[in-house]
């Protein structure tokens, strides 16, 4: 005897699934990008996001306690998006421009960056986040201009 599921509970169990698996993607450090997003959607959403509080806050005349943990938190997201970064995403197209040696180079200098980002903000210094903070903008500026003219 065969038992056939309907097919409303084929598509609950295949949601619950990828929600499931994006949920431990997410625990696990890693940022979501879906199957289908372009590396321009990743940099919009996540890599953007992550930098604008380290470049807003480094010069700021004071930081408050709820700035470092701001501070804290984008520099956490920023070094979490290095792999991803280094993958070049889910497109072939920019699977395969990641595998390039200068885009390896970019992916490591952000890469070291965004830990001294991190580093400056747990030990809340200032200062080592503003250096931080004008060296990724040479990063991200230099790897533009390589591979994304067009990007702000």
């Amino acid at each position: 005897m065969t038992v056939k599921t309907p097919a409303i509970l084929t598509i609950a169990f295949a949601v619950t699934l990828t929600v499931v698996s994006a949920m431990s993607i997410a625990l696990a450090g890693e940022p979501y990008l879906p199957a289908g997003n372009n590396f321009h959607g990743f940099m919009i959403r996540t890599v953007d996001p992550a930098t604008q509080p380290i470049w807003e806050l480094s010069y700021a005349d004071k930081m408050t306690d709820a700035d470092w943990a701001r501070a804290q938190q984008a520099a956490a997201n920023l070094v979490r998006s290095v792999s991803t970064t280094a993958s070049g995403g889910n497109v072939p197209a920019e699977q395969a421009r990641a595998k390039s040696p200068k885009w390896q180079g970019w992916t490591r200098k952000m890469a070291a960056e965004a830990n001294a980002a991190k580093a400056a903000a747990d030990k809340k210094d200032q200062m080592a986040l503003a250096t931080a903070g004008d060296n990724l903008l040479e990063v991200c500026g230099g790897c533009h201009m390589e591979f994304d003219q067009n990007a702000k």
